[in-house]
């Protein structure tokens, strides 16, 4: 559950940066659903996602999350993906196999 009161379905849209820095996603809605798209990847692996690709797909807003499909195009994988907001300026991205999660942390880009 959000630990904020002010959350609405559009407050994912913007640019994020993953808390390492590497990679920044702009996060934008089509219709009813919101979509993620790599706009910056300062990873020296030799596979890294190219700017311009989108890894998030069809997520929809219900209960407080969105959920969607997580895309690692570099593994040709589609895993069940969830986002939480843990304030207005981070953001919780986690990409579920089975019952096996691996989460992320994005920082809003001001």
């Amino acid at each position: 559950m959000s630990s904020f009161h002010a959350l609405q379905p559009d407050s994912i849209i913007g640019l994020w940066k993953e808390k390492d820095g590497t990679k920044t996603i702009k996060i934008y809605k089509v219709e009813t659903s919101y979509f993620g798209k790599i706009t910056e990847n300062l990873s020296d692996d030799e596979n890294k996602i190219q700017p311009g690709t989108v890894i998030m797909k069809d997520f929809v807003y219900e209960n407080e999350e969105w959920k969607g499909t997580i895309e690692i195009p570099n593994r040709d994988l589609s895993l069940k993906g969830k986002i939480t907001m843990e304030n207005p300026d981070e953001l919780k991205a986690t990409a579920t196999v089975v019952f096996i999660g691996k989460s992320k942390t994005w920082l809003r880009v001001k």
